[in-house]
């Protein structure tokens, strides 16, 4: 290890002080030094990830917002697809019904025939 002495002014008394110090602690001296002539960039460069941050944040809630919205979205297309099977069941048994009502008209039909009443009113109106 190399130590190097520097002589430093003290800023309060204004006496030379003598600074022993190895290698790795200089270069870490040099490169605060460094950043620090450099602090708009490194200001810069944090403002410029936290906009990225906020950034993506947004995006995040934006994507977000697009589920909950097609969640949404296919509740309802379930509750309308619902809505049309129970329609067309209803239909379903309505047409059934329609259907043996009708067979029972054309029976009952036969059997008027059978006892010459065709067209006539049955009962009291």
């Amino acid at each position: 290890m190399t130590k190097n002495i520097a002589k430093v002014k003290d800023k309060f008394t204004g006496q030379l002080l003598d600074i022993t110090s190895d290698k790795t602690s200089q270069e870490r001296r040099d490169k605060s030094v460094n950043n620090a002539k450099s602090g708009g960039a490194t200001d810069k460069q944090i403002q410029q990830k936290i906009l990225n941050a906020l950034a993506s944040l947004e995006q995040l809630t934006i994507e977000q917002n697009e589920i909950l919205a097609s969640k949404e979205l296919v509740a309802e297309q379930v509750k309308e697809v619902e809505k049309q099977s129970e329609e067309q069941k209803r239909q379903a048994e309505a047409k059934k019904f329609k259907e043996a009502e009708d067979e029972g008209a054309v029976e009952v039909d036969k059997h008027l025939n059978k006892f010459g009443s065709e067209g006539k009113k049955i009962g009291f109106y």
